[in-house]
């Protein structure tokens, strides 16, 4: 993990695969209530919400590069991860 807000079950979620072409794919073993995928800007560019325990964000049509996945949970706080896409 990049930054944390809180330590928290959100520490535990594993993205795969990480560098991504088409797909991030996260799980782990709390709820997500969001995963927005940011630029190096801060921009949000994909956005996941529905509170599930695993989920996908489509990565194709971006540029290569770094991005982050912030994930925020219910009662967990928010956790963000360095993800690469290609």
């Amino acid at each position: 993990p990049v930054a944390t807000t809180s330590a928290s079950a959100l520490d535990e979620i594993k993205v795969f695969p990480n560098p991504a072409s088409e797909m991030n794919n996260f799980a782990g073993p709390v709820r997500v209530r969001t995963a927005r995928l940011l630029d190096v800007a801060g921009r949000e560019v994909r956005r996941m919400t529905g509170g599930e325990t695993a989920g996908s964000l489509p990565v194709v049509g971006l540029r290569s590069g770094v991005y982050f996945l912030e994930f925020s949970g219910y009662t967990e706080g928010r956790i963000v991860q360095r993800v690469m896409v290609w």
